[in-house]
């Protein structure tokens, strides 16, 4: 089909599941760079994870290498014929290539060499997902949508931002005036942290919110104490004739004159406690006060019986009732106004707070490329730039987009251009993050021609088969107008009758039916029961005189089992462990959300805080580290062993980074974990937290920084983020659990959903939101009434909600049957249980009989088996193999080096200074730092602060410092420990003076814009194997490290990778600077801080050496990007060494250390370091 499609317009393919859709997008990408001659820059893919992103990009470079081979063959010509048989994908190639040729003027050996060269370029390909689109746009566009000219930061969320929002706005709600609005507000959020979910859902949603609010007149008020009122009545009633009332309904009740089903002889038990309660200054539930209503006795009474006397006490009740029942009126007809009015001032607080703090969230990124294309004074000149970029679009997984997403493409492409929408609806089930299948039904009525693909490779044809009975059973199985199921022929690869069981096939297509009576109640216990039935089922596929595919034994590798919920998956794994079979489960879920993250917090905490006991003992009694009680309680007895662990780890993440510190108490703690059942989850969560810290800690400043990461990513944690989602925790052959969104896009042989029977749409309760369409229009509507009180928009909107959820069910459903390859086992609930919302009660209305007769056999239905206790799989017999032998000669000397091994040590002896300005000759001081502001800790809060502040907001003397960048003082420096105003201050003084003092000529900092300057640049660049001792004597040769008589810590041969972080490389006058943060304590004089004493300093602390490691990193790097158009002489600046405490407070010149390494110096050390044996 891929031939036929026309390359222009906007063309619709409908691939169902396993219909070779890659395949497809494949074959027109080819003949866009073929029959177009468009170049892989300007041929846009898209797709909705980064995963597929690479996998497409591989599959399109394969066939672009395909067309490129055929075309390159001696035989290829416009009517010549291939000399020896073509693979399926050449014979397609040749069939392309000499059509274009035939009806084109390019030569066979043009066309050759344009694919050869289109397969090199495929790394600068325009494959993106829909967010790395837009952040392309954002960046290459920028002066074309408004507002995004300013350097932001990119966060996954706002919900950090939202949850301190929400606290904010629970509280101020708290104390409104309108006790209605008060209690209005708790039910959007009975806590700040159920509001702040609430934000998160809607903040970012652009449909329709309702209820909407209405007029203030057209609200029922009751008197502010009206209730209250009401109550104290009740109560005064019950104490002053409680026991006379008892008597009344005492005499009702003996005398039969009361209906037996509602009043039963123990209501006159429930009665006294009511009487009782109110008596003794408590208050009765609302449930026990309408059972004793006088109102609701007298309907009790029985036909022909004389009327209920009654009561004042049981009429005060009915009379709170009243009062409640208004109150409970007059609070559900706030709700919309207080739901908007707070969503309004979220709207409002987060953009503004997002601008202060120069952060945008993968959200914004979508929403402003939107905005830019509907600016009417921007719009039509960047939808022609993207136009011109980009001529041809293919959107893969069309089906989940958002009507946000489509609105782009649209407006990129419905009028000119070319768009390929290429999805299934009927895999549309990621609603719950945003997917809106009304968007591909747009799209589809968009389009100029709609086509399918409809031959399916994955599948045998007797599961086919299965499938259409299955999804047959109804002309609107998948609920949705414009959604169908069209059967699928088979593609001919997979073949009926591979899986045997005791030399019988399996039936492709097994149904599992519930047992009618004596199901277990309650849902944990049928989770349980399913996962123990299920769990049987494959152990005893798995043995020795079990399944066999393809005549080979069954492997647990071959099995997926698909779950709808994570409970159920670890429902699943217990049941497949107790029974001997391996598994791993997948679990969407951010590992930022486990246990393990929590616990690594506890670890860092107490390596974080050496003296602190309680911090010790909460760490030890981690899951991770194992200690019982009682070894906490005798932690005093036997304080060494733990001292050492904890200080074995702490060294080990301060010299060599967290992934080493987590490698060594794995190799402490691996083999007591690895014996419990979630131990390699535990373990493989566990590395993936230390792989992510690992990533960052370059960029941050400390390991204070590197915890305070940590909790910043689990309070906005992301299972939606595919960079966090968990990983399997085994490679090893093991059957595989997942959920049935994980799933998608994956093939399994045999796929068994035991839980199928359980899936369903539910109904939102009261506090909750409907969540449905209205034509193409998506709305939420809150519901503020409990069931059964609902009024007429709220019942019609919990019906199409319900509606909806059920479509997304069968989807899900078809999702997970259309994995499997061989065989697919479901369960099935007992025709007699039948219930409106349940997915495959819809799918098959009538029961079973007639999915049994069409489809042809390929179909059984039987009983739900018993569990087997145990079944204990086969074991492949062992290889007799043997490990390779090592026998490479290891290169020793060659590591990783750094400044700080470098100098370490190797001074001669004596070396050091006396002061080089006598007390008396300059006596003036540098301002004094607030008490405890010094030591490594106060040096990483400044160099974090130093990282992320605008250094223009610290410019203007006579102007107010930001909110926004005090706030990034305060948290810098409360991450280290400093909690204190006066701390903050003395901080902002400090950095207001460094930022306004001149570093290179009349530059200050603060006049530095950030397009010309580079924060933390980490570096990494080999050393072939040098002698040091010539490194030496080179560096003496040129006045550096003279006090140095060697590099004591580096062995015989210096080699490897020499890796740092310089502070600051910027760009003044045309050339690079280097410089670098120092808050040394130098002295208390201004004169302690003159170039001299600078000049000793650097020298004490071998700043000389690191600088000039960081000039030839630099070096390096300039001349690798830059070429023969950068010469050292020329365009290298110097290195300025910033002393903050003496800046701004003397002479210009103290505070400031300047140095620029001589050419020769520099060209010479980058030599000696490149060359093998340093001989530069």
């Amino acid at each position: 089909m891929a031939l036929r499609v026309p390359l222009d317009g906007v063309q619709q393919i409908e691939a169902s599941a396993g219909t070779g859709k890659t395949y497809t997008i494949a074959g027109l990408y080819a003949r866009l760079v073929v029959e177009k001659q468009l170049q892989t820059r300007q041929i846009l893919v898209m797709t909705f994870t980064k995963a597929a992103t690479e996998e497409l990009r591989q599959r399109l470079r394969q066939r672009l290498a395909v067309c490129a081979q055929v075309a390159s063959l001696p035989a290829f010509g416009i009517d010549a014929e291939p000399s020896e048989p073509l693979r399926d994908e050449q014979a397609w190639a040749w069939t392309l290539l000499t059509r274009t040729l035939a009806h084109g003027e390019e030569t066979a050996a043009s066309m050759a060499r344009r694919l050869r060269e289109a397969v090199t370029r495929m790394d600068e390909a325009a494959i993106f997902t829909i967010h790395g689109f837009c952040q392309r746009v954002l960046g290459e566009h920028a002066s074309l949508i408004d507002g995004v000219s300013e350097t932001r930061v990119l966060e996954p969320s706002d919900d950090d931002l939202l949850a301190s929002f929400a606290a904010d706005a629970w509280l101020r709600w708290g104390d409104h005036e309108d006790a209605a609005a008060r209690d209005a507000l708790r039910l959007l959020g009975a806590t700040p942290e159920a509001l702040a979910k609430t934000l998160q859902r809607l903040v970012e949603f652009h449909g329709r919110i309702e209820p909407l609010p209405i007029a203030e007149d057209a609200v029922t008020r009751l008197a502010p104490d009206a209730l209250e009122a009401a109550q104290a009545t009740l109560r005064q009633r019950w104490i002053e004739s409680g026991e006379d009332a008892i008597g009344v309904f005492r005499a009702a009740l003996d005398a039969g004159h009361l209906n037996a089903r509602s009043y039963k002889p123990d209501s006159l038990d429930a009665l006294r406690d009511l009487a009782r309660q109110l008596a003794g200054g408590g208050w009765p539930s609302t449930k026990l006060l309408e059972k004793f209503a006088g109102e609701k006795i007298a309907g009790a009474v029985k036909k022909n019986m004389p009327p209920f006397e009654g009561h004042a006490a049981f009429a005060a009740i009915d009379e709170w009732l009243r009062v409640e029942q208004a109150r409970t009126a007059q609070v559900q007809a706030q709700v919309p106004r207080v739901l908007h009015a707070v969503l309004d001032e979220a709207r409002t607080w987060l953009a503004t707070r997002k601008r202060d703090l120069s952060r945008l969230s993968y959200a914004d990124q979508i929403e402003w490329v939107h905005r830019g294309l509907d600016d009417r004074a921007r719009g039509a000149r960047l939808r022609q730039a993207l136009q011109a970029q980009y001529p041809v679009a293919l959107v893969d997984e069309f089906q989940d987009t958002d009507a946000r997403q489509f609105d782009i493409f649209r407006r990129l492409y419905a009028e000119s251009g070319t768009l390929f929408c290429i999805g299934d609806p009927k895999q549309a089930i990621y609603g719950f993050r945003g997917g809106d299948v009304h968007a591909y039904l747009r799209a589809k009525r968009m389009a100029a021609a709609h086509w399918s693909l409809d031959r399916n490779f994955r599948s045998a044809p007797g599961l086919l088969t299965a499938h259409a009975a299955l999804f047959g059973a109804r002309e609107d199985v998948f609920v949705e107008n414009g959604i169908a199921f069209d059967p699928v022929a088979p593609g001919g690869r997979v073949a009926d009758g591979l899986l045997r069981n005791q030399e019988q096939p399996v039936p492709p297509l097994t149904l599992w039916r519930l047992p009618a009576e004596k199901s277990p109640s309650g849902a944990d216990a049928l989770d349980a029961a399913l996962a123990d039935c299920c769990a049987s089922v494959i152990a005893q596929a798995l043995a020795a005189d079990g399944m066999r595919l393809d005549g080979h034994p069954l492997q647990p590798g071959s099995i997926a089992v698909l779950v709808d919920a994570n409970r159920q998956a670890m429902r699943m794994q217990d049941a497949l462990a107790a029974r001997g079979v391996p598994a791993v489960c997948l679990r969407r879920e951010s590992v930022f959300a486990t246990q393990q993250a929590v616990e690594l917090c506890r670890v860092l905490d107490a390596l974080l805080a050496p003296r602190h006991a309680g911090l010790a003992r909460a760490a030890l009694s981690t899951h991770l580290l194992g200690r019982t009680l009682s070894d906490l309680q005798t932690m005093h007895d036997h304080d060494a062993a733990w001292r050492d662990e904890l200080d074995d780890l702490r060294t080990r993440w301060h010299e060599r980074g967290v992934l080493a510190m987590l490698e060594r108490l794995g190799e402490r703690h691996a083999r007591r974990l690895l014996a419990e059942r979630d131990g390699e989850r535990c373990l493989s969560n566990l590395m993936q937290l230390g792989d992510a810290m690992q990533a960052e800690a370059r960029r941050l400043s400390s390991t204070h920084a590197q915890r305070d990461w940590l909790a910043r990513r689990m309070a906005l944690a992301d299972a939606d983020n595919e960079d966090e989602q968990l990983r399997l925790e085994s490679d090893a052959e093991r059957v595989q659990i997942m959920t049935i969104h994980a799933s998608k896009g994956l093939e399994f042989d045999l796929v068994f959903m035991p839980f199928a029977a359980l899936m369903q749409a539910r109904v939102p309760k009261k506090g909750g939101f409907a969540r449905y369409h209205e034509g193409d229009a998506l709305v939420q509507r809150f519901i503020a009434s409990a069931s059964g009180g609902r009024d007429a928009d709220d019942d019609a909107a919990m019906a199409a909600a319900q509606r909806e959820e059920l479509a997304e069910g069968v989807r899900k459903l078809y999702v997970g049957v259309t994995r499997a390859r061989h065989a697919c086992w479901l369960s099935i609930d007992a025709p007699e249980k039948k219930f409106a919302g349940r997915v495959l009660d819809w799918v098959l209305p009538d029961g079973t009989d007639a999915l049994l007769q069409n489809a042809q056999g390929h179909a059984v239905e039987c009983a739900l088996p018993e569990p087997v206790a145990s079944a204990r799989p086969a074991v492949a017999a062992a290889a007799n193999l043997r490990a390779r032998r090592f026998e490479r000669a290891l290169d020793r000397d060659w590591r990783s080096h750094s400044f700080t091994r470098l100098a370490e040590g190797g001074h001669a002896d004596g070396f050091g200074h006396a002061p080089l300005v006598p007390p008396d000759v300059e006596d003036a001081r540098v301002p004094a730092l607030a008490t405890g502001l010094h030591g490594s800790r106060f040096g990483s809060a400044v160099h974090d602060i130093l990282e992320h502040i605008d250094f223009a907001a610290w410019g203007d003397a006579d102007a107010a410092l930001p909110e926004a960048e005090r706030e990034i003082v305060a948290r810098a420096l409360a991450a280290e420990g400093f909690t204190t105003p006066a701390a903050q201050r003395t901080v902002i003084g400090l950095l207001q003076r460094t930022l306004r003092t001149p570093i290179v000529d009349d530059l200050c900092l603060a006049a530095l814009p950030p397009s010309e300057r580079r924060a933390e640049m980490a570096f990494d660049f080999g050393i072939s194997g040098v002698d040091p001792r010539e490194l030496l004597a080179l560096l003496h040769a040129h006045g550096y490290q003279l006090q140095r008589e060697q590099f004591a810590h580096v062995g015989t041969r210096l080699a490897g990778l020499m890796n740092g972080l310089i502070d600051l490389v910027f760009v003044h006058d045309g050339r690079w600077w280097i410089a670098d943060y120092k808050t040394n304590h130098l002295g208390e004089r201004v004169a302690d801080y003159a170039p001299e004493a600078m000049h000793q300093a650097v020298r004490d602390s071998d700043y000389d050496l690191q600088y000039l490691i960081y000039t030839v990193a630099l070096h390096r790097w300039l001349t690798q990007v830059r070429g023969d158009a950068y010469d050292y002489a020329r365009d290298f600046g110097g290195v300025r060494y910033l002393f903050l405490r003496g800046m701004g407070v003397g002479p210009r010149d103290h505070g400031v250390y300047a140095d620029r390494p001589a050419p020769e110096l520099v060209q010479a050390m980058d030599a000696l370091l490149r060359a093998p044996g340093g001989a530069a």
